[in-house]
């Protein structure tokens, strides 16, 4: 956690699968794939979900992406 929270009642925790944490792990290096291709257009804003060049996902925008 890079930011932390703003207080302890904020920290969680979540259990995963070891399929999940794999799928995770993929998708990690896709985005840093897609940040070395877009180079300075890349928007690092350290989200799991976003546009190839780092952008946030929007609900409208789900739809139109090829995943």
């Amino acid at each position: 956690m890079e930011q932390g929270t703003k207080s302890l009642s904020g920290i969680r925790s979540i259990d995963m699968t070891d399929g999940v944490i794999e799928v995770l792990k993929k998708h990690e290096e896709r985005i840093s794939k897609e940040k070395e291709l877009a180079g300075e257009m890349y928007m690092d804003n350290d989200l799991v979900c976003c546009t190839n060049i780092g952008k946030p996902v929007f609900q409208n925008t789900l739809s139109r992406l090829k995943i």
